[in-house]
């Protein structure tokens, strides 16, 4: 967050309106980003195999996770970060700030930080057994986090579809089945489902990485969504700029 402006200067014609150059300009600035998230230089290969290299060299499959984990995880409707680069961007402001915007907005607990929580809690679980643990928490009244979401009371499909394949990837895996039984107890106890923030923090937790690769992740996946929504917006025009009514104590006559 505090690189990207400084990045920024160093851009030419970052105010330039034309596709080609703002597309160009995207496509720097994803991996400039990647680059800062990881601490290194830009590399010009996928991302999927920058992170998948910096995170487990030579293992197999890895990359292919990570792609997956990309790919569901880049884009989600109007969310609190989306919409705070969308009217960034709607300002005519340069490809940059709009990333600041959404990167601000992400680094929130109840946003990308919940992966940290989320991670948090299948870590704190230990040697618990699961649905002791998922149970006790319950019972006090305590959160689940990396659980449960309102958009999808059947079950977050991210999730499903990050999880399977890291089941698939590392079957019969002690901490694969660690996370499976920590998800199936949460379902049978709570009713509450995976949500994308568990599935990233269970993808760094079988892999034995701490929890920040969860945010990387998030936040290099989530600005590819963030640029979409930026360039179109900017394509379209206007700015957007909601209307407030006021619905406190009437005037006095």
């Amino acid at each position: 967050m505090a690189a990207l402006p400084l990045l920024a200067l160093d851009v030419p014609r970052s105010f330039n309106a034309a596709p080609p150059v703002r597309h160009a300009i995207a496509a720097t600035l994803l991996r400039h980003n990647a680059a800062l998230l990881l601490a290194r230089e830009p590399a010009r290969d996928p991302l999927h195999r920058v992170l998948a290299s910096r995170w487990r060299p030579g293992k197999r499959g890895f990359a292919e996770l990570v792609r997956l984990a990309l790919v569901v995880a880049a884009d989600h409707e109007l969310n609190v970060s989306a919409f705070a680069a969308r009217v960034v961007a709607s300002t005519g402001a340069h490809l940059h700030a709009t990333a600041c915007a959404g990167l601000a907005a992400l680094s929130g607990p109840r946003h990308g930080g919940a992966t940290a929580r989320a991670y948090a809690l299948i870590e704190d679980a230990g040697g618990a057994a699961p649905r002791d643990w998922i149970g006790a928490r319950w019972e006090r009244g305590d959160e689940l986090p990396g659980f449960g979401h309102a958009l999808y009371p059947h079950g977050d499909p991210r999730a499903a579809a990050i999880l399977d394949q890291l089941e698939h990837s590392a079957p019969g895996a002690p901490a694969m089945q660690r996370v499976r039984q920590l998800a199936d107890a949460a379902e049978d106890i709570a009713g509450q489902r995976p949500n994308l923030d568990f599935a990233l923090a269970a993808l760094a937790h079988a892999h034995g990485l701490p929890a920040m690769p969860a945010l990387v992740l998030f936040a290099a996946s989530r600005l590819t969504g963030w640029l979409a929504h930026a360039l179109e917006q900017q394509a379209l025009g206007g700015l957007i700029r909601p209307r407030a009514r006021y619905v406190g104590v009437a005037a006095q006559a």
